[in-house]
């Protein structure tokens, strides 16, 4: 316990006041003790080390109970403990002293000139919520002893009734209570590994930053607003299949100290679980929030030094703003979900809450029913991005990504039209569309006589991975445009084959029957392991745009690229890189063997006509 030097200050209220002899006090507590039966304790534990000196604050109005207190503590120092008291009559005066620190428990009476009962307690606990208290009280009544504890003093003695030794245990026990109350409440609210606020914490803190927003910041009523950010590591999951856990441990030690790092003192930054830290951002617009985003994922993007191994993961991080994008936690916490997922498939950084993006707000209901109509319009248009050989540049295939231009929400991409394709129960109609019409384009390309045969890619989402016409169909349309099977690859999303493992593997052997070429796509995100991949008839794998993007930053993305690649030439399998954006990424894909890649370094997904 903190202690200042043994020191006794008496503030009188009447500077008048005659102060008793102390052979007048001893004569007056002799009598009393011996009037009435003295409480008994158990004998107290060791008391700690920091409990030898302690720092009571006694607010007593009376000064004759006043100096009998001192006295009896003064009796306690001789026994061990030293008691440094600070004197005051009046509860302002405690609240003033209180505020300059130093106080390690309270002894209160509960009549007092400015205040009366248990609002003593009450604004003591305000104004120190972790300050032990002791009532020392000359009303008797059982029931006000039991309302003093609930409100929160660690006990409640009665003048007249205590002696040196209770006193001083009283004094002990509320210190040692207090202290183990507090590393209780910090264990329920606290993660054991990094230390911060856990879930619990946060959403008191979400509670509380909430009622303070609701107040209105200006006399017009404006609301004050505020910013929650979700986040999550991006290639976590390697690090802890590759690394160990115990590597996955430390790692989240140092994301969480780098994030705070990012934060202003009156933030708050707590860790929900896994991979996953939330972040409130009292009193931040659109504009704060993004600067703290920006912060942090550039925190993030530096490698960590984890026992000689150099990870990086990088971020995707969610934003939503009190009240644009929700009025209470639930909604906001929701919709920061959303937006992290927004900003996860978007290759990482930041991103805000968008109604378009979330399946369950009518915005996202509209679009789709307009994602239906539009199919049954013919709305959509594909667009192709080459994938090109890495050692000669040459042209090998072209993936087709269905694009369509909504009337208020402008350009839909592959992003968003899929999943609205699934939610409105298109799946394999949007499908079969983009099947028949990049096969049709693949025939008026040889009817073109370039001289270069151009093999298309065909994405095929979760939904349609499922339905049980997927084969018949593709079958069906490859015969319609008399096109080879070998000249279309059927791309699956790691993620939708590990969704259903068994299922899978019987849909993807029966796509590979008819002569198709498969390819996983968004590899090293999913959950499949080295074992299960060797098993599915796949020919190759798109490596995540997540690590090919990052590899100049990180060398454990380096790393981890280079293993795919030489994991994926000891199958016997063929590798694309995604979403390479610079020639140095380029560079460092040839030097290691990578066979092809596709990106914005080459081309962007383009019109069927700008393609050369």
């Amino acid at each position: 316990m903190s202690a200042r030097p043994v020191e006794t200050l008496l503030v009188e209220d009447d500077p008048g006041h005659a102060r008793p002899t102390r052979e007048a006090l001893k004569e007056t507590r002799v009598a009393t003790l011996a009037a009435t039966p003295t409480q008994t304790l158990p004998e107290p534990s060791p008391a700690p080390e920091d409990m030898s000196r302690v720092h009571v604050l006694l607010v007593e109005d009376n000064p004759a109970d006043a100096y009998l207190i001192r006295d009896m503590l003064a009796e306690g120092s001789a026994g061990g403990a030293q008691f440094t008291v600070t004197h005051v009559q009046r509860l302002v005066q405690a609240l003033e002293r209180i505020g300059d620190g130093g106080i390690d428990v309270a002894l209160l009476d509960l009549s007092l000139p400015d205040a009366h009962g248990l609002e003593i307690v009450a604004r003591v606990r305000g104004a120190a919520p972790g300050l032990p208290i002791v009532i020392v009280s000359g009303n008797q009544d059982e029931a006000l002893a039991i309302q003093g504890v609930r409100e929160g003093a660690q006990d409640y003695l009665v003048k007249g009734q205590v002696g040196s030794d209770v006193l001083v245990r009283a004094l002990r026990y509320a210190i040692e209570r207090q202290q183990t109350e507090e590393r209780l409440t910090h264990v329920a609210t606290h993660d054991p590994l990094t230390g911060l606020p856990n879930r619990a914490l946060f959403h008191d803190r979400l509670g509380q930053i909430l009622l303070t927003a609701q107040r209105p910041a200006h006399p017009d009523g404006e609301l004050a607003p505020f910013a929650l950010l979700l986040l999550d590591l991006n290639r976590f999951k390697a690090v802890n299949d590759t690394l160990g856990h115990h590597v996955g441990d430390q790692l989240l030690r140092q994301v969480g100290a780098r994030v705070q790092g990012a934060l202003r003192a009156a933030d708050t930054i707590a860790r929900l679980g896994g991979d996953e830290f939330a972040v409130l951002l009292p009193g931040s617009d659109a504009a704060g929030a993004i600067t703290v985003a920006t912060r942090i994922v550039a925190a993030l993007d530096k490698p960590f030094e984890i026992e000689g191994q150099t990870p990086g993961v990088g971020a995707s991080i969610g934003i939503a703003l009190y009240p644009t994008h929700g009025a209470d936690g639930a909604a906001l916490l929701r919709h920061a979900d959303v937006a992290m997922y927004s900003a996860k498939r978007g290759g990482g950084g930041y991103a805000f809450y968008d109604a378009v993006q979330d399946e369950r707000s009518p915005a996202r209901l509209t679009l789709a029913h307009d994602v239906r109509r539009a199919l049954d319009e013919k709305a959509f248009r594909l667009h192709y991005q080459p994938i090109v050989d890495l050692s000669d540049g040459r042209l090998r295939r072209v993936e087709a990504l269905p694009r369509w231009t909504h009337l208020v929400h402008g350009e839909i991409g592959p992003d968003q039209a899929v999943p609205l394709a699934e939610q409105a129960g298109i799946a394999l109609p949007l499908t079969a569309w983009m099947l028949d019409e990049t096969l049709r384009q693949c025939v008026l390309w040889d009817q073109a006589g370039s001289g270069t045969r151009v093999d298309v890619a065909v994405n095929i989402s979760l939904r349609a991975l499922r339905h049980p016409r997927l084969s018949s169909l593709v079958a069906s349309l490859l015969g319609a445009h008399n096109v080879a099977p070998a000249r279309l690859t059927l791309e699956v999303s790691e993620d939708a084959v590990m969704a259903d493992p068994k299922e899978s593997l019987a849909v993807l052997t029966r796509l590979h029957g008819l002569g198709v070429r498969l390819a996983i796509d968004d590899f090293g995100t999913g959950y499949s392991s080295l074992t299960y991949l060797q098993q599915l008839p796949v020919d190759d794998i798109k490596i995540d745009r997540l690590f090919v993007a990052h590899m100049g930053a990180s060398s454990r993305d380096a790393t981890l690229v280079r293993a795919i690649i030489a994991l994926a030439r000891a199958l016997g399998l063929a590798v694309v890189a995604e979403e390479v954006e610079t020639r140095a990424t380029w560079e460092l894909l040839q030097s290691f063997g990578c066979p092809m890649a596709q990106g914005p370094y080459i081309t962007a997904a383009v019109p069927q006509e700008h393609l050369r």
